[in-house]
């Protein structure tokens, strides 16, 4: 099966960047923003892998400071069982 490359633009940022593919996606689907706006999963970096739009994982304060910012979306990536493996901050 074959990773997904994935297109991410920041709030704010008018142009869109090409991110490379992100191994932690491989085999992952998005899921969609309704689902996961019903979703009440809750973020600490490992429970549930996050990593910023370079693939860099995030944790602990690094994490809880963007997060707090405002200035970040989040996108969940699922599995075949839609079950959350990774969330991307762009």
């Amino acid at each position: 099966m074959h990773g997904l490359s994935i297109s991410l633009q920041q709030p704010g940022n008018s142009k869109k960047e090409k991110f490379e593919q992100l191994s932690v996606l491989e085999g992952l689907t998005e899921m969609s923003k309704e689902d996961y706006n019903n979703s009440k999963l809750m973020l600490d970096g490992n429970t549930i892998k996050v990593y910023d739009e370079e693939g860099q994982q995030l944790k602990g304060m690094k994490l809880m400071n963007l997060m707090m910012s405002g200035e970040y979306i989040h996108k969940a990536y699922v599995d075949e069982h839609y079950e959350v493996k990774v969330v991307v901050m762009v």
